[in-house]
C-alpha cells in the first residue's frame, strides 16, 4: 500500500516519517517495525481522543479511512518484513557480507523443443512466430500459444531453474510451469482422449470437453484425468510426494496405467491427494493415496502469483524452493537447528533479502560461487 503513489501521501502523514527514512527502516526490520509500531499507535490515540459530538461527516470518514489504513499498513509490514521470524526467538539480523549473495531472482524464460529436435529459447521480451513444419506458434509476454491446428507433432517445453512460463494449448486448456517443470503435449488433439505429461510443478485451467477427457502423465508416476477443471500438481522429485491440489471441478488420480482402476481418488474442490512415490520412483495406487481436506488453496498457488508461502515449514523445505527459483544448488554443514517458519514473500525479491530474514532464526548462510552453504 505504501509503494502506491495514491497512498503515499497519506501514509506518510501517518508514519511522519519521509521516504529515505522509511528505505532505511526496512533495511533495520526490529527498529524498523519498533518505529512503525509507535508511530500508528500515536495516531490512533490522537484520534480516538476526538469528541465524536462535535466532528463533521468528514472528520468521521477521516478516522476510518486511517483506521482502516492503520490496520492495513501492520499487516503488510508484518507480513513483508518479520514473517519469517521464529515463533520463540531470533538474534538481530546479521549481514551477508559476500557480495554473490545478491543473486536476483527467477523470470520468465523456458526451452522449447520443437518435433525436428529443434530448440528455441523463450523468454517475456521475445515477440516472434516459430514454425514447426507447417505450424506456426506465437511467443509474446511470456506465453506460447497454439492455434487450432490440424497439424499434429510433438512438442515440450521445459524451464531451467530459475524460469518460469506459460503456454496455451491449441484446445484453449492454459498451462504454468513453475521452475525446473517441462510439459510434453501434441500441436493438436484429434483423438479419443488429450493426454500430455508434466514433470516438476504444473498448473493448469483445462478446457471443457466431456467428449474429449484430459489426462496428465504426472513423470510416468501417475494419473490424472480431468474433464474441465483448474487443478495444480507439484511432483519435484526432490519432494518425495505428488501432491495434486483441486481448485475447481473435479478429477480422479490413480497409479500410472490404472486410469480407470475402482480404487482411483476422485477430488473435490480443496482437496489434495498425496501420493508417495517409491524408490523406482511409481506412485502409490489409489488404495496408497492419502487425501487432505480443506488445503490452503493460496498457498499451494502462491509461487503461480509471485509469491513464496510457508506454514510451519523446516530450512529444507524452505531451501528446495529458493534453489529451484534462484538457480543455486545448496549444501547444509554441521548441526542445523530445528526451526519452523510461516509467511510469505515475493518472489521478486533478491537472494540477499531474502536470507537476510531467515538469519533471524540463528540459521546462516556462506557461499562458494552459486552454492549456498547452510550453517547454524
Amino acid at each position: 500500500m505504501y509503494h502506491d503513489p495514491a497512498n503515499a501521501e497519506e501514509l506518510n502523514k501517518i508514519l511522519e516519517i519521509d521516504e529515505g527514512h522509511w528505505q532505511a527502516l526496512e533495511l533495520d526490520l526490529p527498529e524498523g517495525y519498533g518505529r512503525i509500531e509507535s508511530a500508528l499507535a500515536r495516531r490512533i490515540s490522537e484520534e480516538k481522543n476526538l469528541s465524536v459530538p462535535t466532528r463533521s461527516l468528514s472528520r468521521v470518514r477521516s478516522l476510518r479511512k486511517w483506521s482502516w489504513a492503520a490496520a492495513i499498513l501492520i499487516i503488510g509490514i508484518t507480513i513483508g518484513t518479520v514473517m519469517y521470524y521464529e515463533r520463540k526467538s531470533g538474534t538481530p539480523a546479521k549481514e551477508i557480507a559476500s557480495t554473490q549473495a545478491n543473486i536476483v531472482p527467477g523470470s520468465n524464460k523456458a526451452i522449447l523443443t520443437l518435433s525436428n529436435g529443434q530448440k528455441v529459447q523463450l523468454n517475456s521480451d521475445t515477440v516472434a512466430t516459430i514454425n514447426d513444419g507447417k505450424l506456426a506458434i506465437k511467443n509474446k509476454n511470456g506465453e506460447l500459444s497454439y492455434n487450432d491446428s490440424k497439424e499434429v507433432v510433438m512438442n515440450t517445453m521445459e524451464t531451467p531453474n530459475g524460469g518460469q512460463y506459460q503456454i496455451t494449448l491449441s484446445d484453449g486448456t492454459k498451462v504454468w510451469l513453475n521452475a525446473a517443470s517441462s510439459i510434453t503435449y501434441p500441436t493438436a488433439f484429434n483423438g479419443e482422449s488429450r493426454n500430455v505429461k508434466i514433470t516438476g510443478e504444473v498448473y493448469m485451467e483445462v478446457a471443457k470437453d466431456r467428449k474429449h477427457p484430459f489426462i496428465v502423465d504426472v513423470a510416468g508416476t501417475s494419473k490424472v484425468e480431468v474433464l474441465g477443471t483448474s487443478f495444480n500438481i507439484n511432483a519435484y522429485s526432490d519432494e518425495g510426494v505428488i501432491k495434486t491440489t483441486l481448485v475447481e471441478g473435479s478429477v480422479r488420480v490413480g497409479a500410472s496405467g490404472a486410469v480407470l482402476a475402482k480404487n482411483d481418488i476422485i477430488l473435490k474442490p480443496g482437496q489434495q491427494a498425496i501420493a508417495a512415490t517409491s524408490t523406482g520412483g511409481q506412485a502409490a495406487s489409489g488404495a496408497g493415496i492419502t487425501v487432505k481436506d480443506a488445503v490452503d488453496i493460496e498457498q499451494t498457488l502462491a509461487w503461480r502469483n509471485g509469491l513464496f508461502d510457508f506454514s510451519d515449514a523446516d530450512i529444507k523445505t524452505i531451501m528446495r524452493q529458493i534453489a529451484r527459483w534462484y538457480n543455486l544448488e545448496v549444501a547444509y554443514e554441521g548441526n542445523i537447528p530445528k526451526r519452523e517458519f510461516s509467511g510469505k514473500i515475493s518472489r521478486n525479491t533478491n537472494l540477499s533479502d531474502v536470507l537476510k530474514i531467515l538469519e533471524q532464526s540463528s540459521i546462516h548462510f556462506r557461499f562458494e560461487n552459486r552454492k549456498i552453504i547452510v550453517t547454524p
